[in-house]
Order: structure tokens, then C-alpha cells, then sequence
């Protein structure tokens, strides 16, 4: 599977809860051939407003879009902008340990799982579909590997990123013991 070009895409902000991906397409499709869409919708605050990425078959779509945007989309007046790619952070070295971002927050354990399991024996999976995120563990780093080298991977309709992590998943606390709450 061919790797999504983020630089080919634009943001759009002041995305309401009731925007759909249809509409971003129907917004967007006369600036070019689109490949994807995106919207992180508001997280419980009222009035809140979300956004939303439109990835291109091609850069030069990106500024014919900025250019030539509606100013509303909806009922929501929307600014857009160039996509920037992620600032890079320290690559972690191959291991057993993977993080799949960009995992649509209605996304459910079994679909992560059916995934990564094309790749390998999952030994453990941890979903956190409404913060966007998986960590999966598989047998062997060979396994782990096949996933980071194949992204992005494609999730519930969404193109997910992968790659290895640092740091363990958080193992589930069980039982009571707990700090008090300690106030000042």
C-alpha cells in the first residue's frame, strides 16, 4: 500500500460536530483528485470546534484548494491552510512494540487487532480509539517489523501511521491501593 504524501493535503479548521467526510469532499474535489479525509471531530466541550485534513493525489492541489476554498462549509466558517508534516521524533530501534495514531475514535479492539494479525501473532493489544492511538505487541520483532515497513495501515477506513515505540504499554491497575489525593 502506497504511503499517504501529508505535504499533498490541507488543514481545515472550524469544523462543527456535524461535518461529514462527504462534505470535505464535496468541498474540496474541484482543486484536485482527493485520497483521503480526516476529521477530529470536538471532544465533549460544547461550542467547540474540530478540523479536519484533505490529502491529494498531488501537492500542486494544495494551494489551488487554500486558494479557492468555500469559506464555509456547512454551517461552519472554516480557515485552511498547508498541511506540515509531523515534526520527526527520535526513532525508536525495531522491537516487539508497535503504536498505531490516527485510529478513528469509533474504531473497536477487533478491528485494530484483525490488522496487525495479517502481520503476525498479536500477544497483546491496548486501544484507545477516542485519544486516536493503539499499542499492540507482537511474538516476535520480525512480526513488528512487517507492520512499520507496510504503513500506513488501513484501519476501520482510516490510513493509520505505525511505528515502534520506546517505551512500554501501560499495563491496567487492578485493586484499590492509591495515593490520597493530596491537596494544597
Amino acid at each position: 500500500m502506497a504511503s499517504l504524501d501529508r505535504e499533498a493535503g490541507v488543514r481545515v479548521g472550524g469544523l462543527g460536530e456535524n461535518c461529514t467526510d462527504e462534505m470535505l469532499q464535496q468541498a474540496f474535489s474541484p482543486f484536485g483528485t482527493i485520497v483521503d479525509t480526516f476529521i477530529k471531530a470536538p471532544r465533549g466541550r460544547s461550542r467547540a470546534r474540530g478540523y479536519g485534513f484533505v490529502t491529494f493525489t498531488d501537492k500542486a492541489s494544495v494551494q489551488a484548494a487554500i486558494d479557492g476554498a468555500p469559506e464555509m462549509i456547512g454551517e461552519d466558517t472554516i480557515t485552511v491552510e498547508a498541511r506540515t508534516p509531523a515534526p520527526r521524533r527520535e526513532v525508536a530501534p525495531p522491537s516487539i512494540n508497535i503504536y498505531i495514531k490516527g485510529i478513528d475514535a469509533s474504531t473497536d479492539d477487533a478491528s485494530v487487532r484483525a490488522a496487525a494479525e495479517a502481520f503476525g501473532v498479536v500477544e497483546s493489544l491496548e486501544v484507545v480509539a477516542d485519544r486516536g492511538f493503539a499499542f499492540v505487541t507482537f511474538a516476535s520483532v520480525d512480526e513488528a517489523s512487517k507492520v512499520v515497513a507496510a504503513q500506513p495501515l488501513l484501519i476501520a477506513g482510516a490510513f493509520c501511521d505505525v511505528e515502534f515505540r520506546m517505551s512500554q504499554p501501560r499495563q491496567k491497575k487492578s485493586g484499590g491501593g492509591g495515593g490520597g489525593g493530596g491537596g494544597g
